[in-house]
C-alpha cells in the first residue's frame, strides 16, 4: 500500500499551501544624487592642519557631494571625502581633476 505523503498530512488536518511563496522583490538601490554646482568652482591647494599633507579642495558644489566624491574617487583613483561644504582630494590634482569636472557639467572652474 502506497500512500502519498500530501494524503498522510490532509489525514491529519495539516493542508499545505498549494502555491509556493514567491519571495518579495529587492527594491531598487537608491540613486544617488546628482551633483549640483554653483556658477564657479574653485580648485584650491592646501597643507593648513593636514600635517604637512597636500591636498586639493573642491568649493563650489552645492548638492550631492559624496555622489561627486565617490565618482572622483572611481575615475581618478584618488582618496576623495567630502568635508563640510568641500571636497578634499588627496595631492595636487587640480589638472587631472579639471578635465573630468567640465565632463560632469561645471561651466567655470576657477585655479585659487
Amino acid at each position: 500500500m502506497s500512500t502519498n505523503l500530501g494524503d498522510l498530512l490532509r489525514g491529519l488536518g495539516l493542508e499545505g499551501n498549494a502555491t509556493p511563496e514567491t519571495p518579495a522583490e529587492p527594491e531598487a538601490p537608491a540613486t544617488p544624487e546628482e551633483p549640483g554646482f554653483a556658477n564657479k568652482v574653485v580648485l584650491r591647494v592646501s597643507r593648513k592642519g593636514r600635517g604637512g599633507r597636500t591636498v586639493t579642495l573642491i568649493q563650489g558644489v552645492t548638492e550631492g557631494r559624496e555622489a561627486l566624491a565617490k565618482t572622483l574617487r572611481k575615475r581618478l583613483g584618488l582618496g576623495v571625502k567630502a568635508e563640510g561644504d568641500e571636497l578634499v582630494v588627496q595631492g595636487d590634482q587640480r589638472d587631472r581633476l579639471e578635465p573630468v569636472l567640465v565632463e560632469l557639467g561645471v561651466g567655470r572652474i576657477v585655479r585659487g
